[in-house]
Formats: structure tokens, C-alpha cells, sequence
């Protein structure tokens, strides 16, 4: 079984707070411990696509793209929306 998407049943980790609500951490209790053999989950929210990459223009316009078509470059600075790194 599985499960894919966001997780409310408890934490996902021990040490690391996930979710940006106020409070302490939840009660560890991730899916592999609930009976889940493969998940991809998240306690709050997550990109499912590279946030630092943008190409196009503004969001509505004509020439805006929501998906990567373009290779990145290592070390490349694309202008993509920063993403909270919580780690």
C-alpha cells in the first residue's frame, strides 16, 4: 500500500519541525509506521516542481510557462520564487 500527498496523522520526523503552524512538533507517526509501504508525503506543503527555476513571463501572461522545459545549468540563476529551505 501507499500513500502519496500531504500527511495528517503525525510527524515525519523526530527532530525536525516540517510544517510552518505554530507548536511544537506532532507526535512522530509517519506512514512506514502505519502500515504504508511506499509514501511520498509532506506534514504542510512542498513544490512537486524545481521552484527556482522560472521562464516566461509573469504569471497569466502570454509567454508564461508552469512547467520546465529547459534544462538547468549547474550553478545557473533563473529568477525562480525562493523556496524555504526548513533543513
Amino acid at each position: 500500500t501507499g500513500h502519496f500527498g500531504k500527511w495528517h496523522v503525525g510527524g515525519l520526523s523526530k527532530i525536525i519541525i516540517q510544517s510552518e503552524f505554530p507548536g511544537g512538533p506532532s507526535p512522530y507517526s509517519p506512514p512506514w509506521k502505519n502500515g504504508f509501504d511506499e509514501c511520498f508525503s509532506t506534514e504542510s506543503m512542498m513544490p512537486l516542481y524545481n521552484p527556482y527555476y522560472h521562464v516566461g513571463g509573469e504569471y497569466g501572461s502570454e509567454d508564461y510557462r508552469h512547467l520546465q522545459t529547459v534544462p538547468v545549468e549547474p550553478g545557473q540563476q533563473t529568477g525562480g520564487a525562493p523556496w524555504k529551505n526548513l533543513y
